[in-house]
């Protein structure tokens, strides 16, 4: 547990959440603890897979602690107040979020918790203690193997619960009320997991020349990227949607459709990733993936003749290069999630304080003097006439032009082979952010 919390677990995509469910109802809960709490209103397992398997069910959820209780209906505002059977505005709720400010007065935290079971137990009275005590002497014991003999800890059972959840839950509501409405308040937003490219995987390899093809750039690039990538100079990222988004399959076969050559899954395979070994298999992802693009967190210059006004990590500048996302699913969100990701992971891996890319210059979508370079740009940008203005979308998430770059600047990253084997570039732009 401690090792999987290191700082770069969510590297590959690892979410921490924990359930203690102490005092469930089941044969492992042996006589002596059954003697001791009997007449004590106790959780039941399906509340504990309940919350279980709403944690794998939305991969949103990171770093949760719940309470597992007994199930009892309380006031519609969430106060632990007991309500009757009949309040139709009561909840009825087995688990609860422990939050920040429960611990602010735990002393009043906890004298509401007993209070609720004080009340239950009462409510109980003594046909609830002796029917504990019945249920104490003659429960069957849990085999050798520690396995449960109750029908709730049955596999099937649980596989039931977890698929309900599934579908139940894709945008995932805690039973804390102020939860709910943040989480409906970030609905919205798209949430992708970036996991690394495996330089020694032909599979990983392939896919990546299929993704720079369909890109248009750099396929060309990706012997020397895998050299890169070995020594922790570029840091390669599959882009990989959600699952527990409702969009995803849809986006997914949208994909395939377009890109056929790309239906087969990947294995999460990288050994290292920022030329560090990937210190343990929980960061890993455990199912197949299916990339939709790519990203790199460099501490070098993509361009021909690597610069440090792009990459320079004495003075904590990062670049981000080779971003792709499939033009099948482009918009809704996943390249602004994308960017937020990367950038995330420069800062709290790579320490930046000012992370760099470069793009092709803006003058040759919406300028009419500049028509000769889009003529050209959209002949040798194998027939598909370029629209999208990416300068422009980069400067609408806080990056500004540092540098023009002509097109017969040889350190230009945009240069396309002519058939005649002769190189010919395109203007462009470095641009930065300043993230201290």
């Amino acid at each position: 547990l401690f090792k999987s919390l290191r700082a770069t677990a969510f590297m590959g995509g690892l979410r921490i959440n924990i359930i203690l469910p102490y005092f469930v109802k089941t044969p492992l809960l042996q006589s002596g603890g059954r003697i001791l709490l009997a007449g004590n209103p106790i959780a039941t397992p399906e509340d504990v897979v309940d919350a279980g398997t709403r944690f794998m069910a939305d991969t949103r959820i990171v770093g949760r602690a719940l309470m597992v209780g007994p199930k009892v209906k309380v006031s519609a505002d969430n106060e632990w107040e007991v309500v009757s059977q009949k309040d139709e505005d009561g909840l009825e709720m087995a688990v609860r979020e422990v939050l920040a400010h429960d611990f602010e007065a735990v002393e009043a935290f906890c004298a509401r918790l007993i209070k609720l079971l004080n009340f239950l137990e009462a409510a109980r009275g003594w046909s609830g203690w002796l029917s504990d005590m019945f249920a104490a002497i003659y429960t069957k014991k849990p085999h050798k193997t520690g396995s449960i003999s109750s029908h709730n800890a049955d596999p099937a059972y649980i596989c039931k619960i977890y698929f309900e959840n599934l579908i139940k839950y894709p945008t995932f509501k805690f039973l804390h009320q102020n939860n709910t409405t943040e989480m409906a308040d970030k609905a919205g937003k798209q949430t992708i997991a970036l996991i690394p490219w495996d330089p020694e995987s032909e599979e990983h390899r392939q896919r990546l020349y299929i993704q720079r093809i369909a890109c248009g750039w750099k396929a060309d690039k990706i012997d020397m990227w895998s050299t890169r990538q070995r020594n922790g100079l570029m840091s390669l990222h599959w882009i990989v949607l959600d699952p527990s988004d409702p969009k995803t399959a849809e986006r997914l076969s949208s994909h395939v459709a377009k890109h056929p050559d790309e239906a087969t899954p990947l294995e999460d395979s990288a050994v290292a990733v920022g030329g560090r070994p990937r210190d343990s298999s929980s960061s890993r992802s455990l199912e197949p993936f299916m990339p939709i693009g790519h990203i790199s967190i460099d501490t070098i210059a993509s361009t021909p003749k690597p610069t440090l006004l792009l990459a320079d990590p004495e003075n904590h500048r990062t670049h981000l290069s080779a971003f792709y996302i499939s033009r099948a699913i482009q918009g809704g969100g996943l390249g602004t999630a994308t960017m937020q990701a990367a950038e995330h992971m420069a800062v709290s891996v790579l320490g930046a304080k000012v992370i760099t890319l470069d793009t092709w210059d803006r003058r040759l979508i919406i300028d009419d003097s500049k028509k000769e370079w889009r003529e050209k740009f959209d002949y040798y940008g194998n027939g598909q006439v370029m629209t999208f203005d990416p300068q422009g979308w980069y400067q609408r998430m806080g990056y500004k032009v540092i540098k023009e770059i002509e097109e017969f600047d040889g350190t230009s990253g945009y240069c396309l082979k002519r058939p005649d084997g002769q190189a010919w570039c395109i203007p462009s732009v470095y641009m930065e952010k300043v993230v201290e």
